[in-house]
């Protein structure tokens, strides 16, 4: 699939993703089916998860690289997110996701995490 056209910005792709994820509601599903004790409340699960997703789906290769959408407002409304997380967070969730194995339950990597 390419989107290709000399008036389509970046943004407008990411615009097209954020509907897609909202059409298929993946913040209440990822709401509804990951929960564990969360040390820092100022993000939820589905913020956190998100906060990683965009970033991977944009190409970005690196938890670090992600500060450059920490101070993008257009990014950061695009994508629904109230603010966007450190990349010292992004990292601890998944440390904390990881020792839950919620991943693992669900099938989602086939893998341990950490190794």
């Amino acid at each position: 699939m390419s989107f290709e056209n000399e008036i389509l910005t970046h943004f407008g792709g990411l615009y097209l993703l954020q509907q897609f994820f909202q059409n298929i509601k993946l913040r209440s599903a990822l709401t509804q089916n990951i929960r564990f004790h969360q040390i820092n409340n100022l993000y939820s699960i589905s913020d956190s998860i998100l906060s990683i997703l965009y970033p991977i789906i944009l190409g970005l290769g690196r938890i670090e690289a992600n500060i450059l959408l920490q101070q993008n407002g257009v990014f950061q409304y695009l994508a629904n997110l109230p603010t966007y997380p450190d990349p010292t967070t992004l990292r601890r969730f998944l440390e904390r996701l990881c020792e839950t194995g919620t991943l693992v339950q669900m099938q989602l990597f086939p893998f341990k995490c950490g190794g």
